[in-house]
């Protein structure tokens, strides 16, 4: 029986507040990925208009996870 290595976990993480350059580029790879050979996580401040974005990334098999916005903490 032939053993086979673990799955590698990408996570991007996101605390932007709306779709950009960043959203595009974290898409465009996590939905190139293959969830065959990665453990694909998302995290994310959500924003208004997220819906189809967060879509596409589930449909592609990639983990969500949303947090509080963190932004404000950054900024002190």
């Amino acid at each position: 029986m032939e053993e086979t290595a673990p799955r590698l976990h990408v996570c991007f993480v996101n605390v932007t507040s709306g779709i950009g350059g960043v959203e595009r580029v974290a898409e465009r790879h996590l939905t190139h990925l293959d969830p065959a050979r990665f453990r694909l996580s998302y995290a994310y401040t959500p924003f208004h208009g997220d819906e189809a974005h967060v879509a596409r990334l589930r449909e592609a098999g990639v983990n969500i996870v949303p947090m509080e916005n963190i932004l404000t903490l950054w900024s002190r």
